[in-house]
């Protein structure tokens, strides 16, 4: 049998890994809607890039025929962009795990 002081160590250590899971879901739920935000956004840039405001469909492709080098811009700054939150979210996790509960 426990004493009562092992029974409450026991229950705070358990609610401290329950507190933590939910951080560790709330991250990777905000960094994925953020990775979403993101490419919407500059999916909708480009026509705004380019100089024009018309129908979305095809300018990606219209946008890197005429201006390659834009193109290279625009697909750099995108990847770099999510490679560094997604490095960001992965620091962050591995910290969470190898920090443990908190005395």
């Amino acid at each position: 049998m426990h004493d009562t002081d092992e029974q409450m160590r026991v229950i705070l250590d358990r609610a401290e890994l329950i507190r933590r899971r939910r951080r560790v879901r709330a991250t990777a739920v905000v960094s994925a809607c953020l990775c979403l935000v993101l490419i919407t956004a500059m999916s909708l840039m480009v026509p705004l890039a380019k100089g024009e405001l018309g129908t979305p469909s095809g300018s990606y492709a219209s946008l890197i025929q005429s201006a390659p080098a834009l193109g290279y811009v625009v697909v750099g700054t995108v990847a770099f962009l999510l490679g560094a939150s997604v490095t960001l979210l992965c620091v962050r996790l591995a910290g969470t795990r190898e920090k443990g509960p908190e005395k």
